[in-house]
Parts: structure tokens; sequence; C-alpha cells
């Protein structure tokens, strides 16, 4: 038992280190800005880059887990963080700021795991085979899109359609499920099952009804009153380790929606279908060729620190 309370304290300060020096150079921002004459724009820039090397290490990133095992990874992990962090407070020159901390977020990617939307939904459905996809950039003014949509092919010849924006306010949080005999209907964090006793494909040849509708049953389904927020993911991941509790999400779950993501957004700059898994090095090549014609400079209009209200306990 006292081995299962030292690794939950060493990944806490892991995780917790991992905070503190994304948000370090943030909190020196005004001596940065006196030490190298840079404006708050390169400091944001600087900020940023942080999280760059996800763009190359995210997805792989469980895999490489898998390969090299968990303690070398989180290792050598550490040991990027550790080698940027130095590299920055040593040195006197701005561009090795800059590659001190690409090297220390390389080290916080191989650390960070997330949870979101897509991953419901790659749990319920899974991976396409192929989808076309659109991503746009419709009311806000930033560089990345905020509405994307794909058409969705599976393997079994299902199809789907899938469409995240930032425009549309809740209610409405949806996934449909629809299979030969029920459908799965989740919104707004509340999960309705049907069941087609006689089957969709049996009722479409066999009905003579020219209004005729399959039957449907609606399930009652018992209300589940596990906790599912942030904070209780952490919980559980922290009585996994200590008392074998099941996990509800490893770092490999990720994975499926992060190559979903990947593959709207290719479809969508190539105007093409696009096959899962995707072709690594045409996205490499998309998103260098989005960096290089990058014309955008942001604005710093106010900063801002607020915690989401969906993530406040009452």
């Amino acid at each position: 038992m006292r081995n299962r309370w030292a690794i939950l304290a060493v990944l806490f300060t892991v995780r917790l280190t991992m905070a503190f020096q994304f948000q370090s150079v943030a909190a020196v921002a005004p001596l940065l800005g006196t030490k190298f004459g840079v404006s708050l724009a390169d400091i944001g820039i600087l900020i940023g880059l942080y999280f760059t090397p996800g763009i190359a290490l995210a997805l792989p990133g469980g895999a490489i887990g898998q390969k090299f095992g968990d303690k070398a990874t989180v290792t050598f992990a550490l040991a990027l963080m550790l080698i940027g962090e130095l590299a920055m407070a040593a040195s006197e020159q701005w561009g090795w700021q800059i590659a001190g901390r690409l090297v220390a977020g390389g080290g916080g990617v191989l650390l960070n795991q997330a949870p979101h939307m897509l991953d419901i939904f790659c749990q319920l459905a899974g991976l396409p085979v192929s989808l076309v996809g659109r991503v746009e950039t419709r009311y806000h003014q930033i560089e990345v899109e905020d509405h994307a949509e794909a058409w969705l092919r599976f393997a079994d010849g299902g199809s789907g359609y899938l469409c995240c924006s930032t425009n549309e306010p809740r209610p409405g949080e949806t996934i449909e499920v629809v299979g030969e005999t029920g459908k799965l209907l989740y919104r707004d964090h509340a999960l309705e099952c049907y069941t087609y006793p006689e089957g969709l494909a049996t009722f479409a040849q066999q009905s003579t009804a020219v209004w005729g509708k399959p039957a449907t049953e609606r399930l009652t389904m018992p209300a589940d009153e596990t906790p599912a927020d942030h904070a209780d993911l952490m919980r559980n991941f922290a009585r996994h380790i200590l008392y074998q509790e099941p996990l509800r999400c490893d770092a490999a779950s990720g994975l499926a929606s992060l190559e979903l993501a990947n593959a709207i957004t290719l479809s969508s700059y190539t105007g093409k279908e696009v096959s899962l898994p995707i072709d690594r090095a045409a996205y490499d090549e998309l998103l260098q060729s989005l960096r290089d014609a990058s014309t955008t400079v942001k604005t710093v209009v106010a900063e801002e620190r607020v915690t989401d209200p969906q993530f406040l306990r009452r």
C-alpha cells in the first residue's frame, strides 16, 4: 500500500510541475519583456509554444508509452521538461528561450491527456473507415475553425454525420446511434434507449402499410449518479492506482478522437474523402503549409481568467 501512495505522490507532483511550468512564462512576462526586449505578442507566442510539440507527439504518445513502458516514458518526459527549463534559465538569448520552451513542451505533451465529447462518440461508434469533412471559421475573429462537420462511412456499411461548433449555446449536445434493432440517444448528459423488436430491415421489406411505422419500445434507463467531471476522472485515476478501481478513461482512448479530428481537417483542406488511419505525412505537410501561409496577427484586447461554470460544483 505504501508503494501505491508513493506512486500517487509522484504523479501528483509531476502534474503539478507541468501546470507550474506551463504558467511560469506568464508569471514573469514583465521581466522577460524587459530583459530580452520583446513584446507581449512575442511572450504570447512563447507561452503557446509549450504545446506545439503536441502536433507531432499527441497521436503517437500512447504508442510510445506502450512500446517503452510507462516508467521509461514518464522519466524521459520529465527529463525533457528539466532540460528545457534549464536551457531557458541559463540562456541570455531569446532564441534559446524558444528552443527551451519547445523541448520542455515535448515532455509536457507526453504527460498530458484530456477528455472530450469526441471521445464519447468514438467509444459508442468507433472510428469510421473514411470521411468527408469541412471546417470553417464563421463567427469568431480567430485563425482556427469554430465549426466542423463530417460525413462518416463505417466498415460495416453504416454511415454517420458529425457536427461540432463553438457558436451554438447549450442545450443541445447530442449523440445518436441507430442500429438494426434499436437506438441510443445521448443528449445533454442524459441517455435514452429505444428498441425496434421487428427490426428495421425486416419492417422495410415486409410491411404493406402505406403510412406504417416500425414498432418502437422505449426502455427505462436507471439514473446514473456516477460523477463525470474532470475532478472525478482524476479521482478515479488515483483510486485505480491505489485500489485497482476500474479505470474509466485511459491514455490510449484519446488517440481515436484525435485521429478523427485530424481526418476532418485534412479532408476539408484537400477537398477529398479521407481514409483512416490518415496519411500522416500528408497531414504534417498540410500543417506546415498553413503555418507558412499564416498572416494573422493576434491582437490582445483583454486578459481574463474565469473558470468555466460547468465545472463549478454548487
